[in-house]
């Protein structure tokens, strides 16, 4: 289910906030493993 999360994240389809609370943390893993933010924004290195 993480994967499914993190992919409606990425795709706008739902925000972070709409995460199960008990999945939060591994979709949060799963989306910075794929260089992303919690609103599944490329994250940026300043």
């Amino acid at each position: 289910m993480t994967a499914v999360f993190a992919g409606l994240v990425m795709y706008g389809e739902i925000s972070f906030a709409q995460v199960p609370a008990s999945q939060k943390d591994k979709v949060r893993e799963h989306l910075a493993a794929l260089g992303l933010d919690e609103n599944g924004k490329p994250i940026t290195a300043e």
